[in-house]
């Protein structure tokens, strides 16, 4: 009777963390921006520009993840690097119990700085710090279509494109 119950238990600890040895590598192939030329892509950024988001954005890679919801997304503060943009209301860190809608927002490198990838940052709800999730290259791959950058001071769809740096 114990057998069962042992075999059960193992089964369920196995289908939990089977999320943690996914093999999230990206390919190069049919287009995909591979993870180097997501670092060394750069955007036009700075406290005059905002990010408008068309769509929603979510990403779940394994037992946690995030849901970025469509809106204009604010720069609030800029260090040498990059800029980050406060999220509208309606982010939200996702995981295997629900949803928790935090506060959060998206940093993007900085035109002329190499080796700095995007970021999305979210407040954890419990214990009140800043946790940093990278930006997929999934993401990258739809600027222009569900997402750009425009001047605080420009018209709507005014966007302005990346620049991918020199190897």
């Amino acid at each position: 009777m114990k057998m069962p119950l042992i075999f059960a238990i193992l089964f369920c600890m196995m289908f939990a963390f089977a999320g943690c040895v996914t093999d999230n590598s990206q390919l190069s192939a049919g287009g995909k921006v591979n993870s180097r030329e997501a670092e060394q892509t750069v955007y036009h950024v700075s406290t005059q520009a905002s990010i408008e988001m068309a769509s929603y954005f979510k990403y779940w890679p394994e037992l946690s993840g995030y849901y970025l919801p469509a809106g204009i997304y604010k720069a609030e503060t800029e260090d040498a690097n990059g800029v980050f943009f406060k999220a509208p209301y309606g982010i939200k860190l996702l995981s295997l119990t629900g949803s928790t809608e935090v506060e959060g927002g998206i940093y993007l490198p900085k035109l002329g700085t190499l080796g700095v990838r995007g970021h999305v940052y979210l407040r954890e709800p419990l214990m009140g710090g800043w946790e940093s999730y990278f930006l997929p290259d999934e993401f990258f791959l739809h600027f222009g279509n569900t997402w750009s950058i425009i001047l605080s001071n420009a018209q709507p769809n005014t966007a302005l494109e990346p620049t991918a740096t020199a190897p």
